[in-house]
């Protein structure tokens, strides 16, 4: 099933489909494939290419400037491979058919302490989205937190961190936190998905797509 659209581009449903899941960071061909990987991975509706189709698309969008082609600098398998991102074009592109409410963006990055305590870090666009990050996470039990310690931060400037490179943020809002456990509990009534007023992916933005921007 299609997510929903404003028809505002020429860009087809697949192609929208490959934004989706590059408006955030670099992939490499080997991770937008179709079959078996597209929706394990991104827990996305997968497009519709075969891997021949595939890879000749992202060539004609990195000729018309919606995207541009790199070498992963990750190591790893996919070292000195050739990747894609979304360029300032392509992310504008995006933000008006997917109806992007970038004053409700946030995202999380894990890794531990010294101690081997795991933490988490929330950046967030606007400080209302932070605290609700928190608030839902931490009552729907997404994040194992008691009592750990608790950092914020309000910065222009994120080093390393700035979470879309296509556009540029005026202010963003940080907070760590030390968690019990890296994975949270159960959630049986979905209270995450429902009391959450913000999104991560594009998925999680359908739900505002017909409220518009707050």
């Amino acid at each position: 099933m299609a997510m929903k659209r404003t028809q505002a581009t020429s860009l087809t449903d697949d192609e929208l489909i490959l934004l989706d899941v590059l408006f955030e960071g670099d992939r490499t061909p080997a991770w937008l494939l179709r079959k078996d990987v597209f929706h394990d991975q991104w827990l996305h509706f997968p497009h519709e290419f075969e891997q021949h189709q595939l890879e000749a698309v992202l060539d004609q969008m990195t000729q018309e400037g919606i995207l541009e082609r790199s070498l992963c600098q990750d190591e790893g398998r996919f070292f000195n491979m050739p990747c894609y991102q979304m360029t300032r074009l392509g992310g504008e592109l995006w933000t008006s058919e997917r109806k992007a409410d970038w004053s409700r963006y946030a995202t999380e990055r894990y890794d531990e302490l010294p101690s081997r305590r795991p933490y988490v870090m929330i950046i967030a666009t606007t400080i209302d989205t932070l605290d609700n990050f928190w608030a839902v996470g931490c009552d729907s039990k997404f994040f194992s937190y008691t009592t750990g310690k608790i950092q914020r931060a309000e910065l222009t400037r994120i080093h390393n961190c700035n979470p879309i490179r296509w556009i540029s943020f005026p202010k963003l809002h940080l907070l760590t936190a030390e968690l019990d456990h890296w994975m949270g509990g159960r959630d049986p009534e979905n209270e995450f998905d429902a009391k959450r007023q913000f999104w991560r992916t594009a998925s999680e933005l359908m739900k505002f797509f017909e409220t518009g921007p707050r």
